[in-house]
């Protein structure tokens, strides 16, 4: 996950060049019947990227970019020494602006130490990867628990060293974070009737969005069961 001071540096350019929030979070599991999967995680900063190339050679900009993209390779690496993940990689397209890192997991709990490697911070958590339970699995359902990192996470950029002064409501209102799930089980019934359920050929996903800092989405909450069919 990015560290703080890159969150802060990308949240200053959308206060410095617009009133609404260019970056977004967007998380995506894929379940296979046997348990096993791919989890992805993207940041999406392509309404962002017009601005960053209208400042040309700008030293900061260029850095920002530079070291977002090393925290993601340094992510993958702490990923990669997480037993049970696999085939970990990363992908940043310069011309959509959008960053994301992926792995494939043999079981739930590998899924749950990929995501605390991903999401674990050094300057904030220390080295040693902490693990944190994400999701669980019973005989036919799998469970997506309401922990989260990432609004902490956003919070505490804000705050960093005092450097931002303002309301996030209305200066980030946009920004979302978003669960996507996907079952090759197929889906009998979801505990959680704030997810929506795709339809014809993506019947067996489910999507969940929390606009971060709207107050009318304070009470979201992502936690849901899904029954499998198979």
């Amino acid at each position: 996950m990015l560290k703080k001071k890159h969150l802060l540096f990308f949240l200053i350019i959308v206060i410095s060049f617009s009133m609404t929030s260019c970056i977004n979070f967007i998380e995506h599991v894929l379940f296979h019947k046997n348990g096993s999967g791919t989890y992805t995680a993207s940041i999406d900063m392509s309404k962002l990227g017009d601005m960053i190339k209208s400042l040309g050679d700008d030293a900061d900009a260029e850095t920002g970019l530079g070291e977002m993209n090393n925290e993601f390779k340094k992510a993958s690496r702490k990923i990669e020494a997480q037993e049970g993940v696999t085939n970990v990689r990363t992908d940043f397209d310069e011309e959509s602006f959008k960053m994301s890192i992926s792995f494939d997991f043999q079981d739930i709990d590998a899924l749950n130490r990929g995501m605390s490697a991903y999401y674990h911070d050094s300057e904030r958590d220390g080295n040693e990867v902490q693990q944190h339970i994400f999701f669980t699995k019973g005989r036919k359902s799998i469970t997506r628990t309401s922990y989260s990192k990432l609004t902490e996470a956003l919070t505490e950029a804000l705050k960093e060293d005092g450097e931002v002064t303002m309301d996030p409501a209305v200066l980030l209102g946009d920004m979302y974070f978003q669960l996507e799930m996907s079952f090759e089980g197929g889906i009998k019934s979801v505990s959680n009737n704030e997810y929506s359920q795709g339809t014809g050929a993506q019947k067996n996903s489910l999507t969940w969005r929390k606009y971060i800092f709207k107050e009318s989405d304070a009470n979201k909450n992502m936690e849901v069961t899904v029954r499998t069919r198979k």
